[in-house]
């Protein structure tokens, strides 16, 4: 049976979008808009004080001005309806109903079981199974679905591009899927605004981030193999970003809104191209916001992100299929077959509720994570040295946190220990034989950090800029320590002090056996005078000779 969509459903979901509009730009109590980053309440969840708060306060953009031509005469119209509450990854939440002739009433699209597909706020949980893609009269397409997989959550993610659409927009022609598509390498550590947290994941640990992806993420998007047997290291933790249009190849043709996109458009979502498929029939492509916020997707002097550019993106975490055939094949079947079981894919934010280039941290956190998976007869022998970027100049390593996202049959921790104040080791060592032991196993590592302060200079060394104490007279600071070596300055020992050379007194304790005047008011050391002497007054004499021995040998004394 398939629930159709009723008036009520409706209503509950433009409430949550404006709930969600509202509290992602909410000013604080006594002030009429949000702060800015330099305000003290809100520079804690900036990178810098030039930024703009909404942008790390925002879930979705408040409107649609940055689809809007400059000078065009258009007002701009919010809130958007989230790209998370249209489409749950490569499909659209609802469809027409395929046995509505009139093509009027919409219903969801999954498999018709008693689980829902979205949650109290609207967003995507997943479509739970279904192979079946409506169209007019039930005439659909086969295409993959969540399947066992786990349901999607809305989450925000930061790092920096390492690949994508650069410039955007550049695959809205012919009969494509109208997506704008991103790499993410993630970042750790981040605080999330207090906005954004009673509806949004932040995937700002290790322990969660390995909780969300699977390991076919290092090595469909990172690329690294680190040595053939193992994929990842330092910044594997790579997101696919899909950013869907309303368009063409989301709509008409995967059958679900046979029409195709323009009926149904999302609330306030704008035209921004118009393109032509395959047959030269021309076709229009909406958005919610441009893809290179807070640029307006329309100004000429634009610039589109490129690599390196730091970004925050809040979206739809959502598994696909982990495309077992692309390469490398090997690899993620081997994880299919034996690790996961046909329960995981790879994780990518599909779609986009809201991304925005920020300024990048002055502390940065990339996770290093690893994983290996053999089923042939073969051993893993695998050791590497994994460098950190300390946060500050006097940072130490005091320890390296593990967790561990799946292993069988072989070792328990890939963790060898620190190696270094700015190091430490990790090594997969595994045997699998063929038809009997398969081995497999996916970690990741957060370093722990230490601090020891400078006691002079500019700062501390551990993240404190105010203006350290200055050295007493006679030390001059060295690496962030007072040392005694200022010009005409010494470490006397007599005193036990850094003074000037010429008020230390030098004891004259020469030819002094001990107990005399050292010349500085103290008394020389006693010294051995050697075998046969002993000391007095200062001087080595000779012992007096042995009483002589009797006479008489025998003699009784009267």
């Amino acid at each position: 049976m398939r629930r159709k969509i009723v008036l009520a459903a409706i209503c509950v979901s433009g409430i949550a979008i404006f709930r969600l509009t509202v509290r992602s730009t909410r000013a604080l109590p006594g002030v009429g808009v949000p702060p800015a980053c330099n305000q003290p309440y809100t520079g804690q969840y900036c990178n810098s004080p030039t930024d703009d708060y909404s942008w790390y306060s925002s879930i979705t953009p408040p409107d649609n001005s940055s689809v809007i031509p400059p000078n065009s005469g258009i007002t701009p119209q919010g809130p958007v309806k989230p790209s998370s509450q249209v489409f749950c990854g490569k499909s659209t939440i609802q469809q027409v109903d395929p046995f509505d002739p009139l093509q009027q009433t919409l219903i969801y699209n999954y498999d018709g079981s008693d689980r829902s597909v979205v949650n109290a706020y609207g967003w995507c949980l997943a479509l739970w199974g279904t192979d079946y893609v409506g169209g007019f009269l039930g005439i659909g397409m086969h295409h993959w679905q969540n399947q066992s997989r786990r349901p999607a959550i809305l989450a925000e993610i930061r790092g920096w591009i390492v690949g994508g659409d650069l410039p955007p927009l550049g695959n809205y022609v012919g009969d494509d899927e109208q997506e704008y598509h991103l790499n993410v390498s993630l970042d750790m550590g981040w605080t999330p605004a207090p906005e954004t947290v009673a509806y949004v994941t932040p995937i700002n640990r290790v322990s969660t981030l390995m909780d969300v992806m699977p390991a076919f993420n290092l090595a469909a998007f990172n690329g690294r193999s680190a040595n053939g047997d193992v994929w990842g290291g330092p910044g594997a933790a790579v997101v696919h970003v899909e950013y869907n249009a309303w368009s063409k190849g989301r709509t008409y043709d995967i059958g679900t809104f046979p029409g195709g996109p323009d009926t149904f458009v999302p609330a306030n979502w704008r035209p921004v191209r118009t393109f032509l498929d395959a047959s030269g029939q021309p076709w229009n492509a909406y958005l919610p916001f441009s893809p290179y916020f807070p640029a307006n997707l329309f100004d000429p002097s634009a610039q589109p992100y490129k690599n390196g550019d730091y970004v925050r993106l809040v979206g739809l975490l959502w598994e696909d299929e982990p495309h077992l055939n692309d390469y490398p094949s090997e690899n993620k079947k081997c994880w299919d077959d034996n690790g996961y079981h046909s329960t995981r894919g790879w994780l990518e934010m599909h779609s986009v509720d809201y991304m925005v280039k920020i300024s990048p941290p002055a502390i940065s956190r990339p996770p290093a994570l690893y994983q290996s998976c053999s089923s042939g007869t073969y051993t893993v022998n695998f050791r590497e040295t994994v460098f950190p970027k300390p946060p500050y100049p006097n940072s130490y390593l005091v320890g390296v946190n593990e967790w561990i996202g799946a292993r069988w049959n072989g070792q328990t921790t890939g963790l060898v220990g620190i190696t270094s104040n700015t190091s430490y080791d990790v090594r997969v060592l595994q045997t699998s034989i063929a038809g009997l032991i398969t081995t497999g196993f996916y970690a990741g590592y957060d370093p722990v950090w230490g601090c020891k302060p400078n006691k002079c200079g500019t700062d501390d060394g551990c993240g404190n800029l105010a203006a350290m104490p200055q050295c007493s007279a006679g030390y001059t600071c060295s690496a962030g320590q007072c040392v005694c070596n200022a010009p005409g300055y010494s470490w006397c020992a007599t005193s036990n002090d850094c003074r000037l050379t010429t008020q230390c007194c030098v004891p004259n304790c020469s030819g002094s056996c001990g107990g005399t005047a050292n010349g500085c008011g103290g008394t020389c050391p006693t010294v051995s005078c050697g075998t046969g002497y002993s000391c007095s007054a200062g001087t080595c004499i000779a012992n007096p000779p042995p009483p002589p021995p009797p006479l008489c040998k025998g003699c009784i004394t009267p």
